[in-house]
């Protein structure tokens, strides 16, 4: 890639990244800043058992009325031991290039005596999936985004901020997001928000196997938009045991739509909200036609 084409997407990232924040309410959320997570408690002595720490995760969708939409995720992890180290050197992405597209806005390394690095995110490599192919499946349009965090060390911070844009809806006229708060990490926090057309708010949410004390939920009107939002915290780090499932499976806190097709699995938490068809596993009760 040129450094022009390099420039050249930075820019437009940018002009859509700022056209994004004026007109969605889902970039208004409360940020932590460097300080606060470098003053908050997190090592070894209170986790003997973590590589790395969720310090902090937020998580907002919007979407609209035809099933298209944007999400936004800010991701904080510290990481604590050198297994740690090795495993965050490369951050990654996933999306379908059929339905829309991910991308990283920034990414900065947070040092303990409170510098910041700045990565530059137009490094980020995409390129096809290929652990698709365990499966048995190869999708030329499933890709994985990748980038490289260079100097990262132990007792560092880094931060991911990154955009999933939805210009194709899967079904529809319908709306589907999936959101873990279960890791093999543990969890300090993390905020979830879905703002939803008030012509069009979710038909299905549920929370399965939920961590009792571990997550707050609400529901208000704001202007022509319905938010909803759920808090979790303090959530302990998953310990596999073979043979392990995806971490979308046993899940202490998961915000998802399963399709039509979809299955729900009986471990773990979760919450599912959708706007539209959920598992046929699971009851439910369709809204009515608007």
């Amino acid at each position: 890639m040129t450094r022009f084409t390099s420039l050249t997407i930075a820019i437009i990232l940018a002009a859509l990244v700022s056209q994004a924040e004026n007109e969605s309410p889902i970039f208004n959320y409360e940020r932590p800043t460097n300080q606060d997570l470098l003053n908050t408690k997190c090592d070894l002595e209170k986790y003997p058992d973590a590589d790395t720490v969720i310090m902090f995760l937020h998580e907002g969708s919007q979407y609209q009325e035809d099933g298209t939409g944007i999400s936004v995720c800010d991701e904080c992890i510290k990481v604590l031991t050198e297994p740690g180290k090795r495993d965050s050197l490369v951050a990654s992405l996933s999306y379908n290039a059929a339905y829309g597209t991910s991308y990283f806005v920034r990414v900065t390394i947070i040092k303990p005596d409170g510098r910041e690095v700045p990565i530059d995110v137009t490094k980020s490599e995409t390129m096809i999936d290929t652990s698709q192919m365990s499966s048995n499946i190869y999708d030329p349009a499933s890709k994985i985004v990748q980038l490289s965090l260079p100097g990262l060390e132990v007792g560092d911070i880094y931060r991911l901020e990154s955009i999933d844009v939805i210009n194709k809806a899967r079904m529809k006229d319908t709306w589907s997001g999936g959101f873990v708060g279960e890791f093999m990490s543990p969890l300090q926090k993390e905020t979830i928000e879905v703002y939803a057309p008030k012509a069009k708010p979710l038909a299905y949410i549920t929370k399965r196997f939920e961590i009792p004390g571990t997550i707050v939920e609400k529901k208000e009107e704001v202007g022509d938009l319905i938010h909803y939002s759920w808090e979790v915290k303090d959530v302990p780090q998953i310990f596999p045991n073979p043979p392990w499932r995806p971490s979308t499976s046993p899940a202490s806190a998961t915000i998802s739509e399963p399709s039509r097709a979809g299955k729900s699995s009986p471990s773990g938490t979760s919450i599912s909200a959708s706007r539209g068809w959920p598992s046929p596993l699971l009851k439910w009760k369709r809204s009515p036609k608007s």
